[in-house]
Order: C-alpha cells, then structure tokens, then sequence
C-alpha cells in the first residue's frame, strides 16, 4: 500500500464505529458508515491475495495484509478471527 492510499484510506476510517457483518459469501467481515459512503472489510483468500481489501461505496479501495496503526483500533480481537 503507498503512503497516498494509506493517507487517504485513514482519513476514511478515522473514529468509523465498526459492526460484525451478516453471514455472506463475499468475505465480507466488518461494514461502517462515513462521509465519504459505505465501507466495508472484506478477507481475501490469503495468502495468494492481499489479507484484506477495505472497500468504498463497494468498490476496492486498499488492499493490506496487517491492520495499519494509523486506522486506530481493530474492529476484532485475533481470537475472534479464528471463530
């Protein structure tokens, strides 16, 4: 991820209230809602993709495989990960 996305994609996520996402089959694990629009967590099929892909307005916006500090708080524990 380059320091722009990264910027950009905090600026997003800053002080988000994270929920648990329904069962889906998209991998789809956290939804939130900012200015900008609808966004969404998703979990790719690692490791031959990217961990996670944060999504805006349903479209990939930045693709990382560990939580970056500058998005704050994780929505999740590691233990809830493995449920």
């Amino acid at each position: 991820m380059d320091s722009s996305s990264l910027d950009r994609a905090t600026e997003i996520v800053s002080g988000i209230d994270w929920v648990k996402a329904p069962a889906n089959d998209e991998g789809i694990i956290y939804l939130g809602a900012t200015r900008e629009g609808p966004v969404a967590l998703r979990m790719n099929d690692f490791p031959s993709e990217h961990l996670f892909t944060l999504t805006l307005e349903g479209q990939p916006f930045v693709e990382f495989d560990e939580w970056p500090m500058s998005f704050g708080q994780r929505p999740w524990s590691s233990i809830q990960l493995l449920k």
